[in-house]
């Protein structure tokens, strides 16, 4: 979403341009409603590729706080970085 629309939306009048423009990356939007819509409950359909996209976004942050959670012990216990990495790919000589 836009910084600051949300909040704004409500009290914008129907067929006139916003008071201010909004950033979005690089880019400026000027933005002008050309109706209000009464809200309603999204259809399945609409919301399907964002649930299905926030469901797997949150299996891999799942996984990789507990792989942090894992590393972080074996430091913890005395383990060197080269043992705890080799497992992720890290390189044995990254400590000489």
């Amino acid at each position: 979403m836009v910084g600051g629309l949300r909040e704004d939306l409500p009290g914008m009048t129907v067929k006139k341009w916003a008071a201010k423009t909004y950033r979005v990356a690089n880019q400026y939007l000027a933005l002008r409603s050309l109706e209000r819509v009464p809200q309603r409950p999204a259809e399945f359909d609409e919301v399907k590729p964002q649930a299905t996209e926030d469901a797997k976004n949150a299996k891999r942050r799942e996984i990789v706080d507990r792989r942090v959670v894992e590393v972080r012990g074996k430091l913890a216990a005395g383990a060197t970085l080269d043992s705890v990495s080799m497992v992720y790919g890290g390189s044995r000589t990254a400590g000489t």
